[in-house]
């Protein structure tokens, strides 16, 4: 690789990416709107420090990474770490030469895809860059790539087997941005969840659930934090019997369609002490109950629904009953559905995803206090007191009466 003013004409592919930085580019370490990029990296890992080099697709400044030079067997690794979850990315490639190979991993769930803004003469296969053994233009193959995750990451990592004088690298300022907020974040790491689940007690963990699941025989989840994908639902099977015990269901963007209980499946939501309780939020219908016809039951034990200490929050239906029958041949009869000591609301309570701590029945009944302070875990008292207390137009105009689908609650 050498510094060269470019005088021949390049070959170049353009796609419209909305990331355009060929003429300015920036090193690390450096801090771009509020996240700080450091870089680091092992085996032929060096620096260009001959001014800036113009190349084909772009240019990178003086200063940069140099990556892979020294010929023969110049294997490298080298990571960009920031300080913010970030996706999207462009990275700029300098004065590449025939056979070097770049792959790019980063520290999320999945595997990235490589885009490209502008470039030439490099090959984009899934998330592997390969330059041609022929037909390089004497400047080196290069351009601006847009590193893209299906989740957000913290660090990128290109590693590759060097070539004769290495490639330069540099990053597009205008790419560095926050782009994932924290529970889109916590999502893409939870535990996953899928198919028909049967006999199996969760505990104390994060799950994601990204398609319908079906629940059947006994399944409980006990002190967990469950981000659905926008639609999901989840189906209580017939004969099935689910516990809900002080756990968290929501979505971190959009409504899921809620629990489906078909007839003679059993959903009980309770705690397991006065400290405890279940939050169920960003539902079309929370739970769709179907009364199983011709049951009556007298007790809570058996009950097909039973709900105890629970919170239903920005909820479109909390609960919804179809077939309820009665009538005057079982007057003094109790039906097969119980709740108490529950609410239902629309609000903003708020919490930090992923630490499966969320506010509680006794923190949602306190009533306006401006003189109480706001908790490290999450919003108290104002965000969490009954915001009707005083003000008898709300939810008019209110943010936090809207549901996640942007109907106003």
């Amino acid at each position: 690789m050498k510094k060269i003013l470019l005088t021949v004409l390049c070959f170049l592919m353009i796609k419209a990416m909305g990331q355009n930085c060929s003429s300015y580019s920036v090193n690390a370490p450096v801090t771009i709107n509020g996240v700080a990029v450091t870089g680091s990296g092992t085996g032929a890992v060096g620096t260009y420090s001959n001014g800036i080099y113009y190349g084909c697709g772009g240019n990178t400044p003086n200063g940069c990474t140099l990556l892979g030079g020294g010929g023969g067997n110049s294997n490298f690794i080298y990571t960009y770490t920031f300080s913010k979850p970030v996706n999207d990315i462009v990275i700029g490639i300098t004065g590449s030469n025939g056979n070097e190979q770049f792959t790019f991993t980063t520290n999320a769930v999945g595997t990235p895809q490589i885009f490209g803004d502008i470039y030439s003469c490099l090959v984009i296969n899934g998330n592997v860059l390969t330059v041609p053994t022929t037909g390089i233009p004497s400047a080196g193959a290069g351009g601006f790539f847009r590193i893209h995750n299906s989740s957000c990451y913290t660090s990128i990592t290109i590693s590759g087997p060097g070539g004769s004088g290495g490639s330069n690298f540099a990053l597009c300022p205008n790419s560095i941005v926050p782009s994932c907020d924290p529970c889109t974040i916590i999502k893409a790491s939870a535990t996953p969840l899928s198919g028909t689940i049967t006999n199996t007690t969760y505990t104390n963990t994060v799950y994601r659930v990204a398609n319908n699941i079906t629940l059947s025989g006994n399944v409980t989840f006990s002190g967990c934090e469950v981000i659905l994908d926008p639609n999901v639902t989840i189906t209580v099977a017939a004969n099935a019997l689910v516990n809900i015990d002080n756990s968290h269901f929501y979505t971190c963007n959009g409504m899921w369609q809620g629990f489906d209980v078909q007839p003679t499946g059993h959903l009980i939501m309770n705690a397991s002490s006065s400290s405890t309780s279940s939050l169920i939020e960003d539902a079309v219908v929370a739970i769709n109950f179907y009364y199983p016809a011709g049951t009556v039951v007298n007790n809570t034990n058996n009950a097909f629904l039973s709900v105890t200490s629970a919170v239903f929050n920005r909820n479109q239906t909390s609960i919804k009953i179809d077939n309820l029958q009665y009538g005057a041949s079982t007057p003094n009869s109790i039906y097969s559905f119980f709740m108490k000591g529950s609410v239902i609301t629309s609000r903003k309570l708020g919490f930090i995803p992923g630490q499966r701590i969320w506010p509680r029945i006794s923190d949602i009944k306190k009533l306006k206090n401006p003189s109480m302070t706001v908790s490290s875990t999450y919003l108290i008292p104002n965000s969490l007191s009954s915001p009707y207390i005083d003000d008898v137009a709300y939810p008019f105009n209110v943010a936090e009466a809207y549901l996640k689908n942007g109907v106003q609650k």
